[in-house]
């Protein structure tokens, strides 16, 4: 049980991760084409 919980965190952890990821990609990617 408590291991599932971990799991269901640790995913919510790297969809925000990957998130913050793409929005910084993004910025990147504009920078780059300026």
């Amino acid at each position: 049980m408590s291991n599932k919980k971990k799991d269901k965190s640790v995913s919510k952890q790297l969809k925000k991760a990957v998130k913050d990821a793409k929005k910084a990609g993004v910025k990147l990617v504009k920078v780059e084409v300026r």
